[in-house]
């Protein structure tokens, strides 16, 4: 069975219908808008999956900075590193922080 494909992202909320924001194509029909919470359901909706594979991205480099620095923690030379250890979970924490306020919506 062939794995089922979403439309392309990103997506967004627009008078009752979550489309595809470059080309207009409605993704999702957002039934009884007139509840109070219906948009902020759809905005939420259409943030995730904008966001999706950005935090996945900075969950995996996490992951992996995690195991280098555990990996390094071991070394008697760790000490002398500390610079290198540094500048490398600097770039790993501004990938993850990014992603984090893309979900957030910032």
């Amino acid at each position: 069975m062939s794995e089922q494909r979403h439309l392309s992202l990103p997506w967004r909320y627009r008078k009752g219908v979550i489309e595809q924001d470059a080309s207009l194509v409605p993704v999702a029909r957002m039934y009884r808008t007139y509840e109070s919470n219906y948009p902020a359901n759809a905005e939420f909706i259409c943030r995730a999956c904008n966001s999706h594979y950005d935090l996945l991205e900075a969950l995996k480099n996490a992951a992996t900075s995690l195991n280098t620095i555990s990996t390094l923690a071991g070394r008697d030379e760790y000490l002398s590193e500390i610079m290198q250890i540094r500048q490398y979970a600097n770039s790993r924490e501004q990938v993850a922080r990014a992603a984090i306020a893309k979900a957030e919506g910032k």
